[in-house]
């Protein structure tokens, strides 16, 4: 067997680097997922909907109320409609950052569903949408690094309005509670004199007021 010569190599890479674009708009759009729900998690809970109030050493369970408040959200498995509901929900106009990351989110669904191959049903669902690579019926779809970027861009705007927006003390408070019932439940509590260094080190928590300091450690501790 012969070793691949430079220009097969060569010709070979670009493929490879648009199908890793591809990937990766996979993850990015696999975190959105993640933020929209657990920020609506939260911002739900810090409403008063928490069911489990003095447990410990289980997460925090949002009441009956607050988990059909939020379904629209957390049981949903499609960013498209989670976007639509978290408008609602928050009250935040996503504009051009919304529409965009929706078209992009087409290439995404091809990308995870259709191994990345362009289906006929693929290519009508982007009519009209450019794609720089272009591909034609079951063909490889790929993405340059300026497509990959935009859609990065768009989906971090989003991310920001809508923190911008709810982000709050409350939901800080709720969500340092969680990661120490978390690590209650698992017995892995850090040292008291250490709890806060290590809620800033491991999930760039910063401290909150001394009242809601003195209660969690009366809690956990």
């Amino acid at each position: 067997m012969h070793p691949q010569t430079v220009s097969e190599t060569l010709s070979w890479l670009p493929t490879f680097m648009e199908r890793n674009r591809l990937h990766l708009l996979v993850i990015y759009t696999a975190f959105l997922e993640t933020y929209l729900k657990e920020i609506t998690f939260f911002y739900t809970a810090s409403q008063g909907h928490v069911n489990n109030t003095h447990d410990k050493t289980y997460p925090i369970k949002l009441t009956k109320v607050g988990e059909a408040y939020a379904s629209p959200i957390l049981k949903s498995s499609t960013v498209p409609d989670m976007l639509k509901y978290a408008a609602e929900l928050f009250d935040i106009n996503f504009g051009r950052n919304a529409t965009e990351w929706v078209k992009i989110y087409k290439v995404r669904c091809a990308a995870a569903h259709n191994g990345g191959i362009a289906t006929p049903k693929f290519l009508q669902d982007i009519s009209g949408m450019p794609l720089s690579l272009n591909p034609r019926e079951y063909e490889n779809i790929g993405l340059t690094w300026d497509e990959l970027r935009a859609a990065m861009r768009y989906a971090d705007e989003i991310a920001a309005l809508i923190d911008s927006k709810v982000s709050n003390y409350d939901i800080r408070i709720l969500e340092t509670e969680q990661i120490l019932r978390e690590q209650n439940g698992k017995g892995i509590l850090p040292n008291k004199n250490k709890l806060w260094q290590f809620l800033h080190d491991e999930y760039s928590l910063f401290p909150i007021k001394r009242p809601d300091k003195n209660r969690l450690l009366s809690k956990f501790y």
